[in-house]
Formats: C-alpha cells, structure tokens, sequence
C-alpha cells in the first residue's frame, strides 16, 4: 500500500507531454502481466502535416518485454527516427519496468499497475528523460477500456524544466478474438506549471483495428485525427507482436 501511494504521488506530479521522438509508439498499455510470457512488438508511426516540418515525420520502434514475475515485467525498446529533411537516425533506447498493484476478479473490478522508463536519446542536443504512466484496464466481456495517465521530464545537464505530461485511452470491442474495433485518442498537454492553450498541446483521436492471427501474433493499424494545430493532421500507426 506505501508503494502505491507512492506511485500515485509521482503520477500526479508528472501530468501532460507531446509526443514526438520518444519511446512506445502511439501505444496504449495494460497493466496485466503473467510469468514467464515474452512479447515481442515491432510498430510504425506515420504523420501527415499541411506544414513541411511535421510532415512524413516517421517513427520506428521494436520492444521486447518479459513477465518476470505476475506483478512485475521489465522490458527495453528501440526507436528510429525520419524527420523533414533528414535520413533515417537511431533516436532512442529505453527501460521499461512495469508494477501491477491490481488484478481484475473478485477483489477489483479493473486492474491497476504502472510503468517506470528511462529513455536514454541518442540525438545531439536532446536529453534523456524519465517517464511514468499509471495504467487501467477493464474488461467486461467484449468490452475492454484501457486508460494511461501520466508524463515525463527531461533529465541532464540540458534538460528543460518541468513535467510534461501524457494521457491515452482505448475503447474496444471485441467482435471476435481475431478482430476488435477501437477508438483510440492520445493527448499531451505540456508542462503542467505552464499549461500552454488548447492548439499549442498534441491531441489526437481516430479509430484503431486490434486484433489476432492466432494465438501467438497479434497486430494493429489505425488513423488518427489531429485535434489541436500542434499535433499533426494525420497520424497512421501500424504494429505487429509476437507472444512466446
């Protein structure tokens, strides 16, 4: 129970963040972990923007994560970067620990865990940041909700003051376990002691197919709406994992 108020107190500390060269494409996490299960994920994020500087901004990433016990996993990920105007870049390296606090059952209706990085950039002039996202799912029946909620700040000599903060949701239907319809929306409102207005955070909505091959590979594609002048117009995101 102390390290979940703990785990708490940091989240509500680090609330709001745009998300461009970072780790975890456009993904939406559970907190659900089971020992001895690896998944191997390999994503693509694609923009579209009317402006030069964000358009075909492309983002790759392949993570990999191990259930090292029910309630803890650890996992690392790598991410490529291709910006206007420049080649293809290694952008970053991340750490990822994730706590799960709460199963879903007879004691909770939902579960609850969270998930700990540290994102060391490989790009000149940009620093390396601390994360922190607390993760909800539920499911009931074909219904599942997931929602993460939480942010970053940058670490290092050249790091910006502030937190910055990160809130995602995804809302499915599982048709079938091959197939499941989402609607998916992603926000980042900046620093939270700074709160920039509406058009100067990133927020985006569209839908999203989830869904299953077998049992084994799993895949996603889905578009996103730009809500605010600061995200892009479009976002296209694909991803496609292997359990073992």
């Amino acid at each position: 129970m102390k390290l979940l108020k703990q785990t708490l107190s940091i989240c509500a500390l680090v609330l709001a963040a745009p998300a461009i060269a970072s780790a975890n494409v456009l993904t939406i996490n559970s907190p659900d972990l089971t020992k001895g299960k690896a998944t191997l994920e390999a994503g693509l994020r694609w923009d579209l923007d009317d402006s030069k500087y964000k358009d075909h901004f492309r983002e790759y990433a392949l993570e990999a994560e191990y259930g090292i016990t029910d309630r803890w996993g650890i996992g690392f990920e790598f991410v490529a970067e291709r910006g206007h105007g420049e080649g293809t870049r290694y952008a970053v390296t991340a750490m990822e620990h994730t706590f799960q606090f709460l199963k879903q059952g007879k004691d909770a209706p939902f579960s609850l865990g969270i998930r700990m990085e540290y994102e060391k950039s490989h790009i000149d002039h940009a620093s390396d940041k601390a994360k922190a996202r607390l993760l909800f799912r539920y499911l009931n029946e074909s219904f599942e909700g997931r929602f993460n909620i939480g942010g970053d700040r940058e670490v290092g000599s050249d790091a910006k003051r502030g937190f910055n903060g990160d809130m995602r949701m995804s809302l499915r239907y599982h048709v079938n376990e091959h197939f499941a319809p989402a609607l998916d929306y992603l926000g980042g409102t900046g620093r939270v002691d700074e709160l920039p207005r509406f058009d100067d955070q990133t927020h985006r909505i569209g839908p999203v197919i989830y869904g299953h091959i077998n049992e084994k590979i799993g895949y996603q594609v889905g578009y996103l709406a730009g809500l605010s002048e600061a995200a892009p117009d479009h976002t296209l995101k694909f991803a496609v994992e292997y359990k073992f």
